[in-house]
């Protein structure tokens, strides 16, 4: 059966950035059903609609006509659902392309991620009135978590929670064998009303899984502006931060260092790619690993270059040294916050003083480092914010990012409010709760912003 795999265009970034930021990174996820459902003998074309519309409409012209056609509504998770399947003129120009690659291809089943819901539904109803006999299937974080909601709806056939590599090969073998899809962990379906949702798939085996496929993607494109094309050492997470619920389910799990070199050494032998971005929630999580990954690093035939994420936890100048000596040009810390309080109420199980110590063993080794901080957290107040500053004026990372928090439905903070806080109920989704008040207040706002200025003008003049 040939599956039409489709990546839905995206949101880079702000209008205000520079052109070559505004253009989403290659999806990884696509890459990695690729490379499954070939090795298992299968058919899958992809559609890159993010592509297509770039070069149609240019990068700002691009995120224009996302902005207002997908963020001008309620698109909470449950809303994006609900209100579905209305008309745009840039749906109408989505819709063409994808109409048109599923009769050039006589693709029988088209997969689509859910994390852009409008999208996915409006398109999934359109192929389906078209072609009443497609076989449509939907994943991705988003359906997995509200997967009764998804099924409501006539569009979608399938919906595949979690993991989705074998989940998908499977469900793709059993519609070749014309065999109803019964008792497949990880998928869904509707049975008349009735929703059957099998039992969980379990972690996929990493060492096992066939690696992601990245030829069927307009490399050049993707690389354009010096962007790096992604890559996974891992999948799971050590930590179990509150505020939460993203990502690979299960614990860590660990690529072999041979097989991720041997992805790099293929994208740097037959594209030329040189530069990556790591999206391991941290890199640096075993530290006997990294340093069996970085010996094989140096054996690439010519020097690589890429961007991690790590937990500011290691405080060991040789780490860093390693990592600045095989090519890694950033390294972003996930701080969170620099509030004791604060910190232990998300569970983040670090020190301020163990994370300024990794910050500045890192700046020491030379690597380039940003430290990421969410702020309005569950009872923060203008204090707790002050005392990231202070953070941030010991330890000096080169950059630093500032997230709204946004309560997500599959945290800890979620399940559980009662255990957190009380007075922030009614009020923490869409709004921003920081300060005494349950909100972010106006003047607090300001000095945001203002603390932010200062820091990024010390950090222009090389302040150490």
């Amino acid at each position: 059966m040939i599956v039409l795999l489709l990546n839905p265009p995206g949101l880079r970034a702000s209008l205000r950035t520079p052109v070559e930021s505004l253009v989403s990174e290659l999806p990884l996820n696509l890459a990695s059903l690729l490379g499954s459902l070939l090795a298992a003998g299968e058919e899958p074309v992809l559609c890159d609609l993010h592509r297509e519309s770039v070069q149609c409409f240019g990068p700002r012209g691009h995120n224009r006509r996302i902005r207002a056609t997908f963020y001008t509504n309620d698109h909470s998770p449950l809303a994006t659902v609900r209100q579905a399947c209305y008309r745009t003129q840039y749906l109408e120009f989505l819709k063409d392309r994808v109409t048109s690659r599923v009769r050039a291809t006589g693709a029988g089943m088209v997969a689509v991620n859910a994390d852009n819901a409008v999208f996915a539904l409006t398109i999934l109803r359109h192929l389906k009135q078209v072609f009443p006999n497609l076989h449509t299937v939907i994943g991705g974080h988003r359906a997995s978590r509200f997967t009764p909601h998804f099924l409501e709806k006539p569009q979608v056939d399938f919906v595949v929670r979690g993991e989705g590599e074998t989940t998908l090969v499977a469900l793709v073998a059993a519609l070749d064998r014309a065999v109803r899809p019964e008792g497949l962990p990880g998928l869904s379906y509707q049975s008349g009303s009735t929703p059957i949702l099998s039992e969980h798939a379990p972690p996929e085996n990493l060492p096992a899984l066939p690696g992601p496929v990245y030829d069927l993607f307009d490399l050049d494109f993707y690389q354009e502006g010096g962007r790096g094309l992604p890559m996974l050492a891992s999948r799971g997470c050590g930590g179990r931060c509150r505020f939460c619920g993203r990502g690979f389910p299960g614990p860590l799990r660990l690529r072999p260092p041979a097989i991720v070199v041997e992805e790099l050494r293929g994208l740097l032998q037959r594209h030329d790619c040189r530069r990556f971005v790591f999206h391991d929630n941290d890199l640096l999580a075993d530290p006997d690993y990294l340093r069996r990954l970085c010996g094989l690093l140096l054996t690439l035939p010519e020097p690589v270059s890429f961007t991690c994420l790590a937990r500011p936890e290691w405080t060991d100048p040789s780490l860093y040294a390693l990592l600045a000596a095989v090519g890694c040009t950033l390294l972003s810390f996930g701080v969170e916050s620099a509030s004791p309080r604060l910190l232990e109420l998300c569970a983040k199980r670090l020190s301020v003083d163990t994370m300024t110590s990794a910050v500045r063993a890192a700046r020491a080794a030379g690597l380039r480092t940003r430290a990421s901080f969410i702020y309005g957290l569950p009872t923060e107040t203008l204090r707790d914010l002050l005392a990231t500053f202070r953070f941030l004026g010991e330890a000096r990372p080169d950059l630093v990012g500032f997230n709204r928090f946004v309560l997500d439905a599959c945290s800890e903070f979620h399940h559980h409010p009662e255990r957190y806080y009380r007075q922030y109920l009614d009020t923490l989704v869409g709004v921003e709760p920081l300060g005494p008040g349950g909100f972010f207040e106006v003047g607090t706002r300001r000095a945001l912003v203002g603390l932010l200025q200062f820091y990024s003008h010390l950090t222009s003049r090389g302040a150490s």
